[in-house]
């Protein structure tokens, strides 16, 4: 058997053969109760209830306050942005004040909407993201700011305290939900990407390089490698202080300012250091590999070469993949139950429990091919804790997502096995941006193999739903669907029905694609 790790970006170099850690040094600590803060070039803003004061940071360690400003309404948070400043109260006022002269600070525009709650906001380009409390997040539209309107929400969120943006990704401080990420490339429809799980109240958040660092109050302090943002990966660091009661986060070059509760900011030095995952690290994650899959120990070369295969960035979908796909696992010949049992050992790493095993029976009883239960149980929240935070392995990556996603076309329009020059062919024009989630379907479904296979039209609409909605047909919607066929409503027609389809755009949106 053969055997890629996960590649860690900092400062847009990449680093080969580590994973990383961050030292945090104390460099300086400001006085005051701030409730949020906010840097723009060489000037810090603090928020206290009524108050913002304004502090020059060109020296580290001997800021200076400039001036301060009395505001006639209590704020929750701020972002300020090629001078000017945003405050929202966190009831439905969002004010954007003229900072570009810090001595003689005036109220540009404002907009009122109790349907809002305004806490963080990030601004990129002619766009407000806006954390919206229980009413999850806004997109804003504010390219004329007298007429701003909302282009879009995402309402799938706990309580939304803030926000920040690198990419195509939004990254959500959701107070207990923890940190959320979504795909915002087209944002007129922001999509949910991943969730992590985290102690605290996630109040607070800056993405800085490559890395998410999130405030959560008496939770502290957390950093994620958000390289591929589809797997974050906690990050350790090494600290003087605990970071109990943080709740905001300010960044300028490599200092991180960090407001505590009642303690006012600590201003930290930031140093990510690099280190070889090394094979005591790994070993444990491929001898359960071969033990729980093969049923067998590694052997020697085998071992070392899966840890080396990890030390490249290979992800344990991968690896794990790999093991399930070789000729010595399907030479066992076992049952589907005991293929199952194998699948619950190995990548939730415990045994299975009554209700899952019928689920997933009937499944494959139904049709969906041992290779889609694999990845079921590969992007699941508990492989991807197994992997990621117990192995310090990153889950999956694209190139997984994207061979699941093609794969279930084969599974259910073309019901066979995907050959793999095929699969790769259609991975390569979504990798590329040649095709779309929406060409991948039709590519399928008008392809002469399906096309051969002549299926009735009852049969045709079962599968268009098996595919497309990921679910089976109801009785209604069956006899609907057969009923416009019969009146001569052509079979793209409904398959384009059924790519318009909000179940249809969840699935897509949660292999990491768009339709």
């Amino acid at each position: 058997m053969k055997h890629k790790w996960f590649i860690v970006w900092f400062l847009a170099i990449n680093v080969l053969f580590g994973l990383s850690e961050f030292k945090l040094t104390q460099v300086n600590t400001l006085n005051g109760d701030f409730k949020d803060i906010s840097i723009d070039n060489d000037k810090l803003y603090g928020l206290t209830d009524k108050v913002l004061n304004i502090y020059s940071i060109k020296k580290v360690d001997d800021p200076i306050l400039l001036s301060t400003y009395k505001l006639k309404r209590h704020g929750e948070k701020i972002d300020v942005y090629n001078g000017y400043l945003y405050m929202g109260d966190g009831g439905g006022n969002a004010i954007f004040f003229n900072v570009q002269d810090i001595y003689d600070i005036y109220i540009e525009f404002s907009y009122s909407n109790q349907n809002h709650q305004n806490y963080g906001i990030v601004i990129k380009d002619s766009l407000v993201y806006e954390a919206n409390g229980k009413k999850g997040v806004n997109i804003i539209n504010i390219k004329d700011p007298y007429n701003a309107f909302v282009l879009s929400s995402y309402t799938d969120l706990v309580d939304a305290r803030d926000v920040d943006i690198k990419g195509n990704f939004l990254y959500v401080a959701d107070g207990p939900g923890g940190l959320k990420i979504l795909n915002v490339e087209n944002p007129q429809s922001p999509y949910f990407v991943r969730e992590v799980k985290i102690n605290g109240f996630a109040n607070s958040i800056k993405v800085n390089d490559n890395y998410a660092f999130v405030a959560a109050e008496d939770g502290g302090l957390y950093i994620y490698d958000v390289s591929n943002p589809y797997a974050p990966i906690k990050v350790p660091y090494e600290a003087s202080l605990d970071f109990v009661g943080a709740n905001a986060l300010a960044f300028k070059d490599k200092h991180l300012y960090v407001s505590l509760e009642n303690k006012g900011i600590e201003v930290l030095k930031t140093e990510v250091r690099e280190y070889q995952i090394s094979k005591e690290d790994i070993e444990p994650f491929i001898k359960l590999l071969y033990s729980k899959i093969l049923g067998r120990e590694a052997d020697e070369s085998g071992l070392n070469y899966w840890i080396l295969e990890v030390q490249k960035g290979r992800s344990a979908t991968s690896i794990a993949k790999y093991f399930f796909d070789s000729p010595e696992f399907k030479s066992l010949n076992l049952s589907d139950e005991e293929f199952l049992e194998r699948a619950y050992a190995t990548l939730l790493n415990r045994s299975s429990d009554p209700a899952g095993i019928r689920y997933w029976l009937n499944q494959m009883k139904n049709g969906v091919s041992k290779e889609q239960i694999f990845y079921g149980f590969a992007f699941s929240k508990e492989f991807q804790k197994l992997a990621g935070d117990t192995y310090k392995i990153t889950p999956f990556d694209q190139n997984d997502q994207l061979k699941a996603f093609v794969g279930r076309f084969y599974n259910f329009v073309l019901e066979r096995d995907a050959d793999e020059s095929g699969r790769s062919y259609w991975v390569d024009k979504l990798k590329n941006g040649e095709k779309s989630a929406k060409d991948i379907a039709l590519g399928f479904f008008n392809s002469k193999e399906f096309k051969n296979k002549n299926v009735s039209n009852e049969r045709f609409i079962k599968i268009v739903y098996k595919t497309l909605l990921g679910r089976d047909a109801d009785d209604n919607g069956l006899k609907y669907w057969i009923g416009e066929l019969e009146k001569g409503v052509s079979r793209e027609k409904i398959i384009l029905k059924f790519l318009s389809s909000k179940e249809f755009k969840k699935i897509a949106n949660s292999y990491g694609l768009s339709i």
